[in-house]
This record gives C-alpha cells, structure tokens and sequence, in this order.
C-alpha cells in the first residue's frame, strides 16, 4: 500500500507583553525533515498501573533566521494529515526542552504537557505554596473527595507552580474522563472518597507529578496529555471512546511482528496502608491463574498518602472491595479487554491511542494460517512518512531470569523499610 502523508504546524512563542502564544514559524512539509512522536503509559516491558509519562516529540527541520535561544523556549503544535482524511490530526503540544543547529536545520526534543508534573512546589513564590503543595492541599481541601475531583483540584495548582517559573499562565489544564463516551461507565474505584494524609510523611514531596501517580493507581489507569487540546486526563485500559484498531497482516511491516503465546492476568490485587499511629490496614483480592495460557501479575498500592487518608477516615471496611475492583479492571470494564504483549510497525492510515484496544491478524512462521490475537497498546511511536511502532508490555514471569529481575527491587525496598522501621525503634526506645 501506497501512504501519502503531510505534515503541519507552528512553532509558537509566548509574548509576555501581550500575554499570549504567537506563531513565529509555519511548519511543513518543506521545512519538515523529519518528525516522530513517542507515546507510553507503561514502563519499557511492562504492564502496570498508575503510569504518568511524558510524550516526547523529536524533530529535524529548517528554520531560517531562529536562535537556539529563541527555539528552546518555544512550543510546537504539530499536525499530520493522511489522504482521505479530511482535516489533519493532532500529534500533540510540546514544549522544547532541547535544541540544537548546524546553519538553518534544527534538531529539536520536546515534551508534551505531562513534564510541567515536575516542576518544583518550592521554587514557587506564591505564599500559599510555599512549603510545598502537601501543606497547601491538606490545608486548603481537608475533606474527602473522588480521584476526579482531586486531580481537578491539584492541576491549576500545578500551573501556578509552573507560571512562576515561566511567567505563562495555564500550562496545565484538567479534563475530566467522560463516561458518557465510554458506554456510561465511570472509571476504576470512583465511588471513593480519599483523603490527604500528611502525619506519615509520605506525601511531603516537591514534584507534583507523584499526586498524579497515587490517584491513577488506585484508578487502575494512567495520566496523559491529549494531542488536540494538551489537557491532562484520567485513562482507562481499554476505553470504548477510542474503538479498536484492526490491524491485518497486510499492514505489518515484514520481520517486524512478535506475539506472545500468553496473555496477562492479574492474580493479586493488594492495598497496605500505614499509618502514622502503628495500624496497617489492608484490602486483597486474587483469583487462581491457570499458567498454561497466562501469566500472572500483582497490583500493589502502598505508601500512598490517599490510600493512606481513606483508611485513616473510614477505617476501611471498603478496601477489600477496592482491591476487587482493580483486580478485575482489566475483565470488567467495559466489557474486558485482553493483555497480550506484542510489538509490530504498521503501515496503515489510522490513528492509534495509548490504552486502546487493538485486533491483530497475524500468520507466524511456520503455521498454516492467520490467528486474531486481541490486545491492547500500552505504547507507541508515530514516524513521519515512516508508519507506527506499537506494543503492549509485559515480559512473561514464569522464567527464572524474570523472578531474579523482580527480586532485585524487591529486596532493596523490605531492607530500606527494615531500616527505618529499626530506627524508629530506636528513636523511640531513647
């Protein structure tokens, strides 16, 4: 199949005497080089929960007359446009955070919004966030409220951070998960209230982007930033407002495709919370997973300072059916949908969403005929005039090279946790 595809957008810089984004350059196809986009909700290789990652964008194009200075505070607004689409598609909004030239031609990285979740509470000089944004929302919002209503409430606290840093107002805006748009069902544990708990000191953190971490996690989704409008969101796995992407073997590019011969099911699902006072309270849920066609993996939400609030307000007689509901996420929601880890590099005029489920037609070698194997993307990659790269992660842990991977980390965090739970006792004892 032939593809024709074209590319457009600006290159934008703030006017801080007008207050607002101006176009210094059009971007197109004859200044375009080349382009590409990178989109995940999960770590390289994995398939977890509570996942805040940036879009990166990198760039190549000629822009005659800009500085490296004048580049590297820009935004960039970028479109493409397949023949038969009637209007291009958003790729995304990103800022630059690096630039490089030789002459005319610009190598550009940029992120989407999502990386303003990192700007420091304490670089900022509004008083009401000085000392950081855990002080403030304890002290600002005391009561309970729904994962949405948080995130709704932390976002133009965000943007104020980043508006001292950059003098640009509203560089991070909240849009709400439609259950209007997803057969009006709402996402994962939203009849829950949670509150902030500061007096374990787990939430005194300066990167914003943590909050967005522990309440997607106990969503059971992620956080992105969409292309059309940069507003942050709540996603779900599996969401019925971005279809399924039917992918046959015509559209694969040769030696690129690999499927895995298991699917993912999560076995266990755990939340601990402990509290300052000495109590742990928990919820589990798990189920017996049958190894011949599945591998198992554990949902486990700890040292979560709404977790943390919402056992220490309610006493948690809910936790054991929160623990429910995230170990069923995936097969419930909408349906269910299926975890299939793959990676392949389509050629096709479609778009494709992180989170999305997706069909795949495929013949492997040596087999007599094609298999439908359903999955979902929890990455990709955008190329311009180069197709796209998806995946789903998760590496199978029925190996031992995998359980030794695991344990790694696993060790380091019961040591570091026996240390200070030692040293407490010794602050106490004296």
């Amino acid at each position: 199949m032939l593809i024709h595809e074209q590319i457009s957008g600006v290159l934008e810089q703030y006017d801080h005497t007008a207050g607002a984004w101006s176009t210094a350059v059009t971007l197109s196809d004859h200044n375009v080089i080349s382009a590409s986009c990178r989109r995940q909700v999960c770590a390289d290789g994995a398939f977890a929960i509570g996942g805040v990652f940036s879009a990166t964008l990198s760039l190549v194009c000629r822009l005659p007359g800009m500085t490296t200075f004048q580049v590297r505070g820009a935004r960039i607004r970028l479109y493409s446009q397949y023949d038969g689409e009637p209007v291009p598609q958003a790729i995304g909004i990103f800022y630059v955070t690096a630039a490089s030239r030789v002459g005319e031609i610009f190598t550009i990285d940029g992120q989407d919004a999502i990386g303003w979740l990192d700007s420091s509470a304490y670089n900022c000089q509004d008083y009401d966030l000085v000392g950081g944004l855990e002080k403030y929302l304890l002290r600002e919002f005391p009561d309970g409220h729904n994962i949405q209503a948080w995130l709704e409430r932390i976002t133009p606290e965000v943007a104020k951070i980043a508006y001292w840093q950059t003098g640009i107002p509203q560089l991070v805006t909240w849009e709400h998960y439609h259950p209007e748009r997803n057969q009006d069902v709402d996402y994962c544990n939203a009849d829950y209230a949670y509150w902030l708990y500061g007096d374990n000191g787990i939430a005194d953190t300066d990167t914003p982007r943590d909050f967005y971490r522990w309440l997607s996690e106990l969503a059971c989704g992620f956080i992105y930033s969409k292309p059309d409008s940069g507003n942050l969101s709540l996603g779900q796995f599996g969401q019925p407002e971005y279809g399924t992407a039917q992918i046959g073997m015509e559209d694969i590019e040769a030696d690129s495709c690999d499927i895995a011969d298991y699917t993912i099911q999560v076995q266990r699902a755990t939340l601990v919370s402990q509290l300052a006072d000495g109590r742990v309270i928990k919820g589990d849920a798990w189920i017996t997973v049958d190894h011949s066609g599945h591998i198992a993996i554990r949902h486990q939400i700890d040292s979560n300072p709404f977790l943390d609030g919402h056992a220490s307000a309610t006493a948690a007689t809910d936790m054991n059916q929160m623990a429910i509901n995230l170990r069923a996420a995936t097969e419930a929601y909408c349906g269910g949908c299926t975890v299939r880890p793959f990676q392949c590099r389509v050629h096709q005029t479609a778009r494709f969403h992180p989170g999305q489920r997706v069909r795949i037609t495929w013949k492997h070698y040596g087999e007599a005929s094609a298999e439908v194997y359903d999955s979902i993307l929890t990455g990709m990659q955008w190329e311009f005039r180069g197709g796209w790269q998806l995946w789903c992660g998760g590496e199978d842990s029925r190996v031992m090279a995998d359980c030794m991977k695991a344990t790694k980390g696993d060790k380091a965090l019961k040591e570091a946790r026996n240390r200070c739970a030692a040293i407490e006792k010794q602050i106490g004892g004296g």
